[in-house]
């Protein structure tokens, strides 16, 4: 009875997890040319405190080469490379839009150089994690892996409400601002109206009474 029930807690753990994970995770493989007219450039939305990991590679050339860097939200340069490939981790300091550049640089003295190929993987969140070393460092069992997953994904799950709730605050001071501006907007061009109403009928009455067309 007691293996049984370690059984069905181990599935349960897995298929929560599984869920949890897929909504948060973020694993990417992507393979594209950069050329060297112009860099290129991805952004990816990244909550606060998470953990970024990810590797790039680009083609072998003897006349040119591929420089990565990361900004975070402000512009700040997190990250840079010129080697053609590396790898990077990092912790994020604060939630929004991460951009993710890559550029062709020439060697030499070359005028124009082809496109290079580059190959770039990119892990956020709980699939940044290298449970397998952690297993071996703290010598857990795979329910023990399976629980530690399961916590961290409810801590990221945690940490994510926690940003939309702020991004949904700023959304609404916001609206609320626009509205009050609004408000105002049209509180002051009523405002000019009616006194430009009132400013014509009198001018009008006056020069009536200049004209004689009506009577004091």
């Amino acid at each position: 009875f007691f293996q049984r029930l370690r059984m069905l807690r181990g599935l349960s753990v897995c298929s929560v997890l599984f869920v949890v994970v897929t909504f948060l995770a973020v694993a990417q493989a992507l393979t594209f040319d950069v050329p060297a007219t112009r860099e290129k450039c991805f952004e990816e939305e990244i909550p606060y405190d998470v953990l970024v990991k990810g590797t790039y590679s680009s083609q072998a050339s003897s006349i040119s080469t591929v420089h990565m860097w990361i900004q975070g939200i402000d512009k700040n340069q997190i990250f840079k490379d010129i080697d053609g490939k590396g790898s990077f981790a990092f912790t994020s300091v604060a939630a929004g839009l991460h951009t993710f550049c890559f550029d062709v640089v020439p060697t030499g003295g070359q005028r124009y150089v082809p496109p290079l190929r580059v190959e770039f993987d990119l892990s956020v969140g709980v699939d940044a994690e290298d449970y397998d070393a952690i297993a071996i460092a703290e010598e857990l069992s795979p329910l023990e892996i399976e629980l530690r997953k399961l916590e961290d994904a409810a801590v990221a799950v945690n940490k994510h409400m926690n940003y939309m709730r702020q991004r949904e605050a700023a959304m609404r001071d916001t609206n609320e601002s626009s509205n009050a501006r609004v408000l105002y907007f049209s509180f002051i061009s009523m405002s000019i109206l009616v006194t430009l109403g009132i400013w014509q009928i009198v001018y009008l009455k006056k020069y009536f009474r200049s004209r004689k067309l009506i009577s004091q």
